[in-house]
């Protein structure tokens, strides 16, 4: 019995490190595509005109706008 104890260690090693790159070669392309499809996204969402550092005033009325018509009222 204790002469498996090195052997299974030494296999379960090596099953370990077979799984971490099989793991790395899915999970590393994956991150990629994520982070890089978030980018564009990111990018290419369209923004609201701003002055001063405000919001230029959309028709629904985000934070910003409603605050500064509360204050002007």
């Amino acid at each position: 019995m204790i002469r498996l104890v090195a052997p299974l260690t030494v296999a379960f090693g090596v099953l370990t490190l077979l799984t971490a790159l099989a793991t790395m070669m899915v999970a590393v392309p994956l991150a990629m595509v994520t982070m890089i499809t978030g980018f564009c996204w990111y990018a290419e969402r369209p923004r609201t005109p701003r002055h001063n550092g405000l919001c230029g005033g959309c028709r629904a009325g985000c934070v910003e706008c409603r605050e500064r018509i509360e204050i002007a009222s």
